[in-house]
């Protein structure tokens, strides 16, 4: 199957941002496919190849990237000086970062989200993909039904003053035609991917599922996280279209112990819905820290 280029990381064309519609594939975890598997080492600088294949225009000033308003360059560039990117020293490693010593910066305020004592960072991913919705007849309020993204290494990311804005320029990035996201999210480029995340039915219901085994991990078949979730607050964005901040803890897997949703741009479903209105899907970006 020839690749869509609108591809959900790398950046498209003619954005308009997508509070809500209809939802016209139906996403489980039975309809994945396998990611195409490359040859080529997974780095979150790598999948630009993907969006190389139509025209963009980008011109280089000073330390910075400026990118096209109608053709953005992959989030990523964006945050990463030319410095870096040109001249005459190699190419510093973009995928793949010790995590140990990186640092997720949350409120004092709050007492929700907590890291447990002994654990350290093991991955630093961004997930792009849908939230999923069904109308609640009896409240005429849209409830969750899970959601689905793919996930980007972005631990060699760390530290740059852009890193915390990368969930609003891809989430404002994301296709306004949500068909095109989840025809993307069931075969996703493989390019710095290194997992996928869905829900799976379990003892309560349904619970988030982080899976790296049938993406970068395909030797370790617990390369998963089943989480269930143990704090929530509202984004610090203050914004009602903003997914809430999360922490997960592992009840299967040996992926990792606790899973931090963070730094989260769009998800939310409108503020009611009427009877009987088809299932929804919203985009939305985050990132995803996983400790161990």
């Amino acid at each position: 199957m020839s690749r869509n280029r609108y591809a959900y990381l790398p950046e498209l064309s003619d954005i308009r941002v997508l509070e809500a519609v209809p939802r016209t594939t139906a996403m489980n975890a039975s309809t994945i496919k396998r990611p195409r598997c490359s040859s080529r080492p997974l780095s979150a600088l790598s999948f630009l190849s993907h969006i190389l294949r139509f025209s963009f225009f980008v011109s280089l000033f000073h330390y910075d990237i400026m990118i096209s308003l109608m053709n953005l360059l992959s989030t990523v560039l964006s945050i990463v000086s030319v410095s870096q990117l040109v001249g005459a020293s190699p190419m510093p490693k973009q995928s793949g970062c010790s995590t140990h010593d990186s640092v997720l910066a949350l409120s004092p305020d709050q007492t929700q989200l907590v890291i447990p004592p002994g654990e350290f960072p093991e991955f630093i991913t961004l997930g792009a993909g849908v939230q999923n919705y069904t109308c609640d007849p009896t409240t005429s309020l849209y409830k969750s039904t899970g959601a689905r993204a793919a996930l980007y290494d972005i631990s060699c990311a760390f530290g740059s003053p852009k890193f915390n804005t990368l969930t609003a320029t891809v989430h404002a990035a994301l296709p306004d035609d949500i068909s095109l996201v989840l025809a993307e999210l069931a075969d996703p480029p493989t390019e710095g991917l290194l997992g996928l995340h869905y829900f799976v039915p379990t003892e309560s219901g349904i619970s988030a599922k982080f899976d790296f085994s049938s993406v970068s991990r395909t030797d370790d078949p617990n390369a998963f996280i089943i989480g269930s979730k143990v704090g929530d607050i509202p984004a610090p964005t203050g914004s009602a279209q903003d997914v809430d901040w999360l922490e997960l803890t592992n009840i299967q897997g040996d992926l990792a112990r606790t899973v931090f949703r963070v730094e989260t741009k769009g998800g939310q479903p409108p503020a009611s819905c009427s009877p009987g209105s088809p299932d929804i899907s919203v985009k939305y970006a985050a990132q995803y820290w996983f400790f161990k």
